[in-house]
């Protein structure tokens, strides 16, 4: 299955879909030094996002959020790449700087029943290669 969003930032990923309808904060929210989720009220609390593909609708905080997503692609602890429902700008900018692979419009429910399943994004295009295993 493909589904067809917008590529936002270039490149391929490939990763295990984890799928959060909730917005997530990278400044205060992911723990940089291990790529947890440390936000006790987010539904992916204690997930650890080391090589996924990480679907959600968008990001809140602070803009620094962009420096945490490059500080985790520099220590290989950061998802391989994002799927988002709109790239906001510290989403954007954050992969931009990290050369993470981002692709938006997509449906957050069009992806639930995906998460856990192995996933390829392309970044260029926006599609989302979905049902590899």
């Amino acid at each position: 299955m493909i589904l067809k969003g917008r590529g936002l930032v270039e490149g391929s990923a490939a990763g295990p879909l984890v799928v959060s309808s909730q917005p997530l904060s990278f400044l205060g929210g992911v723990d940089p030094d291990s790529g947890v989720v440390v936000d006790r009220g987010h539904e992916l609390y204690g997930k650890k996002l080391t090589g996924t593909l990480l679907a959600i609708p968008h990001t809140v905080g602070s803009s620094v959020g962009a420096y945490v997503i490059y500080n985790l692609k520099k220590k290989s602890l950061g998802p391989a790449g994002f799927v988002a429902v709109k790239g906001d700008i510290t989403l954007v900018s954050g992969c931009a700087l990290a050369g993470v692979p981002l692709a938006d419009g997509f449906r957050l429910e069009d992806l639930a029943g995906h998460a856990g399943k192995r996933a390829v994004l392309s970044g260029s295009n926006g599609e989302l290669f979905l049902d590899l295993d």
